[in-house]
């Protein structure tokens, strides 16, 4: 059933550019982040980003944060989830002024689905991808799962039909519970030995269209 709603999905996209679009603006670093998307926008049907990462990474709450700006996002999909009303992949559209009108795929990160996520940009002509990373102190800590985020975003990287696309890595940061003294501090983020983990310099000396980038996801507004 999930494949059969995803093949009418792709086909409504490709047939009509389908549209319910929202608004959406970035500060500086958004506008940074999109130099890369220099293939995205100028042609009349929405421009299709794709969303990968992991399961739990954080994608679905990022998608719905920046379409509705849901505050409790993530305990309303945790609920969604609970009740296995949750159709799996989400598409949203929306518009800016630096891509114009574009829509993004949040495509699952399960075992099940990951065998799956070619079909979401062989089919589909896409301008970007972003891939979600889980930047939890927990995340850090577990080797197999870095080791399968790093081995599904190089195999991204080198297929054909993204070899132009921007690529945005996101790592999803995770606020712990702080003290009042831990407040006075800087912010901890696992930015730095992720993007070691995974390799993003090696990415960054032989691909231009790569830029990471770290924001807490469930926090993330269209002002910021």
């Amino acid at each position: 059933l999930k494949q059969f709603r995803l093949w009418h999905h792709l086909g409504l996209i490709i047939r009509t550019g389908r549209s319910s679009c929202s608004r959406l603006h970035f500060g500086l670093a958004g506008r940074n982040m999109f130099k890369c998307f220099a293939g995205c926008g100028g042609g009349s049907a929405p421009s299709q980003i794709v969303m990968f990462g992991l399961d739990g990474a954080g994608k679905t709450t990022l998608l719905y944060r920046l379409k509705l700006q849901w505050k409790d996002i993530t305990h309303a999909l945790e609920n969604i989830r609970e009740q296995n009303a949750d159709p799996g992949y989400h598409y949203e559209e929306f518009t800016s002024k630096i891509v114009r009108s574009y829509g993004i795929w949040d495509v699952p990160g399960t075992p099940e689905m990951i065998p799956m996520w070619p079909a979401f940009y062989r089919y589909v002509q896409v301008c970007a991808v972003l891939f979600v990373v889980n930047g939890s102190d927990e995340f850090a800590g577990q080797d197999e799962r870095i080791i399968q985020a790093r081995e599904l975003m190089f195999k991204l990287l080198q297929e054909d039909e993204l070899r132009n696309a921007a690529f945005i890595l996101i790592i999803n940061d995770h606020e712990p519970e702080t003290t009042e003294v831990e407040l006075q501090l800087e912010t901890r983020s696992n930015f730095e030995f992720l993007c070691d983990c995974l390799g993003v310099a090696e990415i960054e000396a032989t691909n231009t269209h790569f830029h990471p980038v770290h924001f807490n996801c469930s926090k993330i507004t269209h002002a910021s």
